[in-house]
């Protein structure tokens, strides 16, 4: 038996063996992905450690109350953690952290996704509850809302 393959995985060989079978297979090491040449920030061991944001790990004072969304019906899939970030310097360094210790991350805007699009087991959730600056410049014409707004 194979193991299952996600959806990330699949359309990035898919899309490397049509354009081997287009174009060659020079055109298929395109899509491979290319470590970059000199080293990124140093990425703490812990998720607290790469945020100011709170973190509430399972188990954690509070987490009973942060990792529920608003469909009951999800109320059984349970994170290891539920992070609330509160700027975008804090959701880089939670995903930085994520993507090098190869933790599954989900963001939350809300939590009423009927789908369950913002739950998963055993990864992190990303709560943008704290984002939720909305600034205006009448000037440009233009309105930043925060995900959590």
């Amino acid at each position: 038996m194979t193991a299952p393959i996600d959806r990330r995985a699949f359309l990035s060989t898919a899309g490397a063996a049509g354009l081997t079978l287009l174009a060659g297979p020079e055109a298929a090491s395109a899509l491979r992905p290319v470590r970059p040449s000199c080293p990124g920030p140093r990425i703490p061991r812990k998720l607290q450690q790469a945020m100011r944001g709170h973190v509430f790990d399972r188990g954690s004072r509070g987490f009973s109350a942060v990792y529920p969304v608003f469909n009951e019906r999800f109320d059984y899939v349970v994170p290891r953690a539920v992070a609330r970030p509160l700027d975008t310097n804090d959701v880089r360094g939670a995903v930085r952290w994520a993507v090098a210790h190869g933790v599954p991350l989900r963001a939350r805007s809300g939590g009423h996704s009927y789908a369950g699009y913002s739950t998963l087991t055993g990864g992190v959730v990303l709560d943008l509850l704290r984002m939720n600056r909305v600034t205006v410049d009448r000037r440009a014409g233009i309105a930043t809302i925060g995900a959590g707004a």
